[in-house]
């Protein structure tokens, strides 16, 4: 599955970044067991991810890095602090190269 990312685990906030109806462990609290494909848009390739404590950062083919979560405090990077169960461009100042990404908790 080069280039693709898979998710699973909980289903809070949009963290999973797939429809939160499907696959999920009704026993397991809502928890996604299996791991799932999060869908990219057509023709990208992810090369790098991050996962933080609850939200996730696949860094893309073409140098841009997109985001999905929670969004507390602005930690998607897209400008606002509103949740995100759907990927959404983190906004890389002008003149930056992305060469690596990582996450934490906070």
């Amino acid at each position: 599955m080069k280039g693709k990312c898979l998710n699973c685990g909980a289903i809070f906030y949009g963290v999973s970044a797939i429809d939160p109806h499907k696959r999920k462990c009704i026993k397991c609290g809502g928890r996604i067991i299996i791991p799932v494909q999060v869908s990219m848009p057509a023709g990208v390739m992810v090369t790098a991810i991050a996962a933080g404590h609850d939200f996730g950062l696949p860094s893309i083919s073409y140098g841009a890095v997109l985001a999905w979560g929670y969004n507390g405090n602005g930690k998607l990077g897209n400008g606002n602090n509103a949740n995100n169960n759907i990927l959404v461009s983190v906004k890389i100042p002008v003149g930056i190269t992305v060469t690596a990404i990582a996450a934490g908790c906070r």
